[in-house]
């Protein structure tokens, strides 16, 4: 019950974000559905993979994909859906209790709670990055293959 509660806000908030990012009404469905999947890999993967940075860089990787899908699908660029499915993710819970810890003098746990957000941080930028880069390979125009020389021709 509490991750189908954690699902229909995840739901609920990125399509409050699209709006208030005047989205295109026509993509919030897939932008906000998508949001709703990318938590839902989380919370699959969350009690499977015990590293943080690997976790989050899976769950990249499912949002980058699923980003470049639904841009092919409605013929739109994939940041309109890539940037919502990513709301979710967000580490804010680390960057509030590091900058609380921060003020409050306790710089063991602004360390730690920084080093939790850019291992966050970083695996979202990687995962990104990997779906980029095989998109961008996938895409290339192919490199024409030079012409074998008939049996006829002499040189």
């Amino acid at each position: 019950m509490k991750n189908l509660i954690q699902l229909i806000a995840a739901l609920v908030s990125t399509a409050g974000f699209c709006l208030m990012y005047h989205l295109p009404r026509r993509h919030i469905p897939l932008a906000a559905g998508g949001a709703a999947a990318c938590w839902a890999v989380y919370l699959l993967l969350r009690s499977r993979i015990g590293n943080l940075f690997y976790l989050v860089l899976l769950v990249s990787i499912f949002s980058a994909a699923y980003a470049e899908i639904a841009a092919k699908y409605a013929k739109a660029p994939a940041t309109l859906f890539l940037i919502p499915a990513l709301i979710p993710l967000v580490p804010g819970s680390y960057v509030y209790y590091m900058m609380l810890s921060l003020v409050q003098d306790n710089y063991i746990a602004t360390r730690r709670y920084g080093l939790l957000t850019a291992q966050w941080a970083i695996g979202l930028a990687a995962g990104i990055s990997v779906v980029a880069v095989v998109h961008q390979i996938l895409d290339s125009p192919h490199i024409p293959k030079p012409k074998r020389p008939s049996h006829g021709d002499s040189k």
